[in-house]
């Protein structure tokens, strides 16, 4: 029988992840896109291609076994951007222990477009999908590696990325469950038909609902850079959620921004925050004005989705 006061203190206790400030060392806010000059570019062979990815490895790492994240950059960006003016989490991974992979997709034929890269996410994006290229493989043998080779633990692989790769974690979500804990995919929707099997992976997607490049309510979007009709999020959440066997919708409030979770008992936790009048950015990014960081975010909400399994 669902206990809906134990269902409501659990969507309670993610909703205070935003009101906790983000602190380094006592310093106030954590500063963000830290300058790192360890990080040299790795690289392994894939279907007879190089591909190439960036590690860091949190200072604080003391287990053999570290949570792992896969940051997937954006359309027409690169592992580099990702890493050093998208998001902070080399930061996060030096405060809490664990370790970031950024991989890179494929990158347009002609110098200038070299590293301007995208995924192939099914239907989206460039390069990548005329090329069909195996990014699942890719990445699931890069998790592989992360896991031999770096310390990583099996058992707590977390997959996020912002836009194209936001939908390239769909996709990995939908076509190599089997290696991945959980995902979180900011302002990116699903780009397959339909997604049959990953109904064990827990989800937590993040959109504005003032995005205009792929729109929260589907299309193509005013400042598309692909074109691409993209799927809604309801669209997105509703596939992925047949087969899970979801309760309806428990709604909150937070700030000026909506939490909207779904119970699952046949797989993974479905949840969605909604930030009021967000557009296409990483939420508490340089350019992304918000009362929500999505490290912090994210964070918590892995080791909440990782807590509830053991």
């Amino acid at each position: 029988m669902f206990n809906n006061s134990r269902f409501f203190l659990k969507i309670t206790t993610l909703a205070l992840m935003f009101f906790v400030p983000i602190s380094c060392n006592g310093r106030g806010l954590l500063r963000r896109h830290a300058a790192v000059t360890s990080n040299a570019e790795k690289s392994i062979m894939v279907d007879g291609l190089e591909r190439t990815f960036l590690v860091h490895k949190g200072k604080s790492c003391n287990s053999q076994k570290a949570p792992l994240i896969m940051a997937l950059h954006g359309g027409m960006g690169n592992a580099n951007f990702m890493m050093t003016k998208v998001t902070s989490l080399n930061n996060f991974a030096d405060k809490h222990g664990f370790i970031v992979v950024y991989p890179n997709g494929t990158g347009g034929r002609f110098r200038r477009l070299a590293n301007k890269r995208t995924w192939n996410a099914g239907e989206c994006c460039g390069m990548a999908v005329k090329k069909n290229v195996d990014d699942v493989k890719f990445l699931s043998l890069l998790i592989d590696k992360m896991i031999k080779e770096y310390g990583a633990d099996k058992e707590r692989v977390y997959i996020t990325g912002m836009s194209n790769g936001a939908m390239m974690a769909y996709r990995m979500m939908c076509e190599a469950s089997e290696k991945i804990t959980a995902i979180i995919p900011v302002s990116g929707t699903l780009a397959l038909d339909q997604c049959p099997d990953g109904r064990n992976v827990k989800v937590f997607h993040i959109h504005g609902d003032s995005d205009t490049n792929v729109p929260f309510i589907g299309g193509s979007g005013l400042r598309s850079v692909s074109g691409h009709s993209h799927k809604s999020v309801p669209e997105t959440i509703r596939e992925i959620s047949k087969n899970r066997q979801c309760y309806e919708d428990s709604i909150l409030q937070i700030g000026r921004n909506t939490m909207r979770v779904k119970h699952c008992e046949n797989g993974g936790d479905i949840s969605l925050l909604i930030i009021k009048n967000g557009g296409h950015c990483w939420p508490g990014s340089q350019r992304c004005s918000s009362e929500v960081s999505a490290e912090k975010v994210l964070w918590k909400f892995i080791n909440n989705a990782y807590d509830k399994d053991n």
